[in-house]
């Protein structure tokens, strides 16, 4: 993975100076961060998680066979890694997964009429064991469940603490439970079993997920601030001060990431008055429709652009001789080459309204280099974290929502 930055020196959004001093801060934040006692980035070495690792795949060379859907559901963090992983891996050869990121009644009864309920496994997630959403979800399957006189046993697995009614659910049923880390928060957790399960069953290789999440998290212990990816990036968006960060990864496989992005920065980041709004864009379709207000409207954007350096195929647009104008430039170049091209100058373009922006790329699209996006973006977000002067790992505004749900259901 590369970091590309020189867009925000040239058009003077962050003063050396500034840099400079920020740049000797790396030491104390990454000890604060480790004072947070926090796993998402030290999780990998642990015997625990490994032998997790190896039920999974256990799991899903025992089940796999056994079914041709997938209902996963889940809400924010339980769910959002899950999509991520389906769009960028697609299998047509593996289980459809039907991932309920909510509790939306049309679309419960369209996954209902389209999966064969006697070859569908259940996959419910919560943390706490007692999120309403999710609750409300395994409630009305297992009823399913239970009026076609089929095993609740055989087909639900859960994914949650060591508490909760999911939990005391899980004992009474026997189902086959996966766990959550204690130290590891629903936005922080795609790169556990709440991430690896699914993707599994998918047929994705997690191991190679896993490597490319452990080499990202070997640099973010790195304390040379040069060398220290995840940092330089933090700090280029904490200097460049734009209350709004725009995602925009040049490659529709990977859409989705900017929406589990945006939950991880949100919810990391919005707290006492202060925090970044993330807007997920799409390259090059965002070009005909957002950009109009990154160029001209107001300058209050850092447009992180994500470029894929080789593209899984590479396809020629034309293979002959172009005699209009028009489509002369078309000769002897590939779909890739457009769209990279096609970032290229949208880059330049917003270069010259003076909008700050940066870039990201990666070699290819591979399970290695999404655990290495996962996991450079949670350790940014930590960063950033600490340079706010905020707690980066709790949600006290969305705890207070669930308990006002709760005491309205309740009335």
């Amino acid at each position: 993975m590369k970091l590309h930055s020189k867009n925000l020196f040239s058009s003077e959004k962050i003063i050396p100076a500034h840099w400079e001093i920020g740049e000797k801060k790396l030491p104390t934040l990454l000890k604060r961060i480790e004072e947070r006692k926090q796993g998402f980035y030290s999780i990998f070495e642990a015997t625990e998680y490994n032998n997790e690792v190896e039920k999974i795949k256990k799991f899903t060379d025992e089940k796999k066979a056994k079914f041709t859907d997938i209902v996963l559901c889940g809400i924010g963090g339980s769910a959002l890694g899950a999509l991520v992983l389906q769009q960028t891996f697609y299998n047509a050869k593996s289980a459809k997964l039907h991932v309920m990121e909510n509790i939306d009644p049309d679309i419960i009864h369209q996954t209902c009429e389209e999966i064969n309920i006697e070859k569908t496994l259940f996959i419910f997630i919560s943390k706490s064991g007692g999120t309403a959403e999710t609750l409300s979800q395994y409630l009305f399957f297992s009823e399913l469940l239970e009026k076609k006189s089929l095993s609740l046993s055989d087909h639900i697995v859960t994914i949650t603490g060591k508490t909760g009614f999911l939990r005391e659910e899980t004992k009474k049923h026997n189902f086959t439970n996966f766990s959550v880390p204690e130290n590891i928060g629903g936005r922080f957790s795609v790169l556990t079993s709440v991430g690896l399960l699914p993707a599994c069953l998918l047929g994705i290789d997690i191991d190679e997920l896993i490597a490319g999440a452990k080499d990202m998290a070997n640099n973010f212990l790195e304390t040379e601030s040069k060398k220290n990816i995840s940092f330089q990036f933090a700090l280029a968006c904490y200097l460049a001060d734009e209350p709004i960060h725009v995602f925009m990864p040049y490659s529709s496989r990977l859409k989705n990431l900017g929406f589990w992005y945006a939950q991880l920065l949100a919810e990391s980041t919005g707290k006492d008055e202060q925090g970044y709004t993330l807007l997920p864009a799409l390259g090059a379709t965002d070009q005909h429709s957002q950009l109009q207000l990154f160029s001209d409207g107001p300058k209050d954007k850092l447009v992180i652009f994500l470029e894929i350096e080789k593209f899984s195929c590479i396809l020629p647009i034309t293979q002959k001789k172009q005699e209009n104008k028009n489509t002369q430039i078309f000769e002897n170049i590939s779909f890739q080459d457009l769209i990279n091209t096609e970032l290229k100058g949208t880059r330049t373009a917003l270069q010259e309204k003076n909008v700050s922006n940066i870039t990201l790329s990666i070699p290819e699209i591979t399970p290695y280099h999404l655990g290495q996006l996962f996991l450079f973006l949670q350790c940014s977000t930590a960063f950033i974290g600490e340079m706010l002067g905020i707690n980066t790992f709790n949600q006290p505004g969305v705890e207070r929502s669930k308990i006002v749900t709760r005491e309205l259901l309740q009335k």
